[in-house]
């Protein structure tokens, strides 16, 4: 469609040279003018040989070689044969003789209907021919560029796949060293903790005996300060054994750098394949650039509408060359995949024995606290004990008092217990609540995120539709233009044959009020009249096509417009269900991360209340 086009404007830019080509021209374009040059071309062919029988001078006539193709076809300039007609008037001061202008058109006559035999058959073979081959290598490059195209389809989105693989390996690995950089800080922290713990073990070690050696004697007899000295001086002379020695943290601290090692081999292990997956996207977006670029002179190829077999062959061979390619991505993304999945099992097994150690650590870590709390608070309570002695040795308390102060610790202590009680109730509640909520939240999120996917890939291909489209759109406004200004040169060219009719009849009407003879004025003014309605009849076929065709192009830009607003619309409605399926996970997510928070804050809490608890109990 292009190339006929194309042709049209170019012919109907030499309108000026020559008459019957702005014809053909017509005739080859789409939109209803063949049938108006069909029925416009006998009267103009009249009307163009009345006019030189009738102002012909006796001069030979010029006429013009054009070749079409490879069939040269003698066509005589119409423009050019009228101008010299009017010269050769104008240069003779008698007027040419009525037998000279009938020999004339006679001598015309034979010499057109010699030059219509001689044209057709040649005209008749060649066109039609031209027309096959070119039909048929339309369709050959049609049926090229679909395979093609259905090829670089399949390469895009094995394309697509890997990209969203890779993203996914990707984010899975960057969860992974997250989780690496959490446990190595705990262990480092568990390190200092214990190792705090054990220094002051060693610094206490002595307290403890003594407290534990006067707790005895109080409770035995109430025996004086001497014989409480006198205890604690034995006691430091027997042998202790301490709970935690120096020797279990050089043991522990080889296992805890060989752990530290291990995981730095693994960091390596995940980097090195972090750069491996790097260099697999970098090679799948090169594999998509040229993927375009193939599309794109596809495209260009098809829009010239010439391909040839050697290029034919050539695009087989890089398609074959791609899909060969595509393989050997699919299995090393394949291998990749094992890698990464060996590697998650390694990871989840070393992960599973630092948390069973991480566990025993945190059970001696508390047994060994909630022992040291059990100490303080016998320390705290034996020394208070001590003090209220002396206090009551040297200034003698009331029992009213005494036991008022202890009703009151003990009120305040029921207090405290039935605070406890309720805030670990209600912080139970919160957890059921949160566990029960937490699967309905996952799965909410699963749908959600599924959905807007699914409203991404629509928007993607109604995006390439919409492009589609204004493509189609600027090809028929080009088209249409092309059209308007062949239509605005026939209009130009009808203008300049029927002024050129009406003065040849203006010429024909003095020529017959001057002439003589009856009947031959009769004959003139019988064909005046036919000449007239033949140019009516053009006339009002000629504005009757060029009004069908307004009408035509103004449906055709309404159709295109409305298509233009309806995608628009529909474009705009999936962005904003797109924009509020994005909030709505927005705010799952945030209520997720609250919710695990919260739990992990009771989780590490809940065992802190309840060895408080059993501390105060045992007080």
């Amino acid at each position: 469609m292009q190339v006929v086009v194309n042709h049209s404007t170019r012919k109907s830019s030499n309108s000026s040279d020559d008459p019957f080509m702005e014809r053909d021209a017509f005739k080859n374009d789409g939109f209803g003018l063949k049938a108006f040059m069909q029925s416009s071309e006998l009267p103009t062919q009249r009307l163009a040989s009345e006019a030189l029988s009738a102002t012909m001078p006796p001069k030979p006539m010029r006429r013009k070689f054009q070749t079409h193709g490879k069939n040269p076809l003698r066509r005589f300039s119409f423009d050019q044969s009228l101008l010299e007609v009017k010269s050769n008037c104008h240069g003779h001061h008698h007027k040419p003789s009525r037998h000279w202008l009938m020999n004339e058109i006679k001598r015309l006559k034979e010499e057109n209907e010699t030059l219509q035999q001689q044209t057709t058959p040649e005209t008749q073979q060649g066109p039609p021919d031209e027309c096959t081959s070119l039909k048929r290598r339309l369709e050959e490059s049609n049926n090229v560029r679909a395979n093609l195209e259905k090829q670089i389809s399949e390469l895009l989105k094995a394309n697509e796949s890997y990209s969203q693989t890779s993203e996914s390996q990707k984010k899975k690995i960057d969860e992974l060293k997250q989780d690496v950089f959490i446990l190595k800080n705990l262990v480092y922290r568990l390190n200092v903790e214990l190792e705090k713990y054990q220094d002051k073990v060693r610094n206490l070690k002595n307290q403890i005996d003594a407290t534990d050696d006067c707790h005895t004697v109080t409770e035995d007899s109430g025996v004086g300060d001497a014989k409480l000295i006198h205890q604690t001086a034995k006691s430091d002379a027997k042998p202790h054994v301490p709970s935690w020695t120096r020797s279990e943290i050089h043991a522990v601290a080889p296992l805890l750098k060989a752990y530290q090692e291990s995981l730095d081999e693994k960091d390596e292990l995940i980097q090195n394949y972090q750069k491996s997956l790097d260099t697999f996207a970098g090679r799948c977006k090169e594999i998509v650039a040229e993927n375009e670029k193939l599309h794109a002179e596809l495209q260009g190829a098809y829009k010239k509408g010439e391909v040839s077999y050697a290029e034919w062959e050539s695009v087989q061979q890089d398609a074959a060359f791609t899909r060969e390619q595509n393989v050997l991505l699919m299995r090393q993304a394949k291998l990749h995949q094992n890698k990464i999945k060996e590697l998650r099992e390694i990871y989840q097994t070393n992960l599973a024995e630092i948390a069973v150690d991480r566990d025993q650590l945190q059970e001696k870590w508390q047994t060994a606290r909630s022992e040291l709390l059990v100490l303080r608070g016998r320390f705290s309570v034996l020394s208070d004990e001590h003090d209220k002695l002396k206090e009551e040795h040297d200034s003698r308390v009331p029992a009213a008092v005494h036991t008022a102060a202890v009703n009151e610790v003990k009120r305040l202590f029921e207090e405290l217990k039935t605070r406890y009680e309720e805030e670990r109730e209600t912080l139970c509640r919160k957890v059921a609540t949160l566990e029960c909520d937490r699967p309905q939240l996952d799965s909410q999120v699963t749908t959600l995120t599924i959905e807007r996917s699914q409203f991404q890939q629509q928007t993607k291909m109604l995006e390439h539709q919409l492009k589609l489209y204004k493509a189609k759109c600027d090809q028929l406004q080009k088209h249409v233009k092309t059209m308007e200004l062949s239509r605005i040169a026939a209009k130009r060219h009808l203008i300049r044959v029927m002024t050129f009719a009406r003065e040849i009849i203006a010429e024909q009407e003095e020529f017959g009020s001057k002439s003589s003879n009856p009947g031959q004025d009769a004959h003139l003014n019988a064909k005046v009249e036919s000449l007239r309605r033949q140019l009516k009849e053009v006339e009002d076929s000629v504005s009757k096509e060029l009004e069908f065709l307004d009408e035509k192009l103004r449906a055709k830009a309404t159709g295109l417009n409305a298509m233009k607003r309806g995608l628009e619309q529909e474009l705009q409605c999936l962005q904003a269900e797109v924009r509020q399926r994005d909030d709505v996970i927005t705010e799952l997510k945030k209520q997720r991360y609250t919710s695990k928070i919260n739990v992990h804050h009771q989780r590490f809490f809940l065992p802190l209340l309840i060895n408080h608890q059993k501390l105060e109990s045992c007080i």
